[in-house]
């Protein structure tokens, strides 16, 4: 399939090949995440060689079968990158590039590595089609490698920043932007993209909170404390619904208190009283519509 033939198709088999994931679409027929840890080791830009062995063994071993077993093509997917690729492309030793061109060799086509401002918008392009209950919130979608915060206001994007954080960098070591420096405002409404906001948003500490701030660093630092079979544990005790449950995995689990810190810094500096996930994200809207060469402005 070329890209110039996608118009051809209702819906599009997508693979978002993110930082701490691989997330796979197709619309009405599978939504799934593989590991790929690109951002694990990410350091002067270049890709962690075992980081690097955990994606290609996922694609290989994970993706790759799926596909067959669901008659698809790996040259028939759209697949873009983010974060960690993105910051890769600039690695000296080209450690990106390579890891691109061991995907091409086992099929893909054509790749999209997202700019910062592809990232941004694409999410709040898939929220703000998809959300219609809200007119005014921001959207936080955190990755493993960065994270990205989009204001709204009247339901049209106002404000966007990608900031070169997320849940595999060291936080003892990088410090959390302070969002007023960036003009965002106090706002009422949080949605989270991604797999912590799915776990957020069914957690019981989180449903009937009275100060979701405070709550929040209750949670981190009781994750934090316990090790990854406590986690699975006493998240299984905090989240009821046997679907999220699923995604209590150990490489997730290792990196749940970075994404919670994360979180807690924007529900904290923007005073946030509600937050909601969204199952519509970047991958899913680019699924239905393919890639756009206009984004909104």
């Amino acid at each position: 399939m070329s890209f110039a033939n996608i118009s051809l198709m209702t819906s599009f088999p997508v693979l978002e090949i993110g930082s701490g994931s691989y997330k796979l679409h197709l619309k009405d027929k599978f939504n799934k995440k593989f590991q790929s840890s690109l951002g694990k080791g990410l350091h002067n830009s270049a890709l962690a060689d075992e980081s690097l062995a955990i994606a290609l063994d996922s694609f290989d071993n994970g993706i790759k079968p799926f596909l067959q077993e669901h008659n698809i093509n790996v040259e028939d997917l759209l697949c873009f990158a983010t974060a960690a690729v993105r910051v890769s492309m600039n690695d000296p030793n080209k450690s990106g590039e390579k890891f691109i061109d061991e995907l091409k060799s086992r099929g893909i086509q054509e790749l999209k590595v997202f700019s910062e401002e592809d990232e941004c918008k694409y999410a709040a392009y898939a929220v703000i089609a998809s959300l219609d209950k809200l007119n005014n919130y921001s959207i936080l979608d955190s990755g493993g490698a960065s994270h990205q915060l989009i204001e709204v206001s009247n339901s049209e994007l106002q404000l966007f920043k990608s900031f070169k954080i997320g849940s595999h960098t060291d936080l003892s070591k990088n410090k959390l932007p302070n969002l007023k420096e960036y003009k965002y405002k106090s706002q009422e409404n949080l949605v989270i993209l991604g797999t912590t906001g799915q776990i957020l948003n069914h957690a019981s500490l989180l449903k009937s909170s009275k100060n979701l701030a405070e709550d929040l660093y209750k949670l981190f630092t009781k994750l934090d404390s316990i090790g990854i079979a406590e986690r699975k544990v006493f998240l299984e005790e905090l989240v009821e619904e046997p679907e999220i449950q699923k995604l209590f995995v150990d490489y997730r689990l290792a990196i749940l208190p970075q994404a919670i810190q994360i979180i807690h810094n924007v529900v904290a500096q923007l005073e946030v009283k509600n937050i909601y996930s969204s199952d519509d994200e970047a991958i899913h809207y680019i699924s239905k519509h393919g890639f756009k060469e206009t984004l909104i402005t």
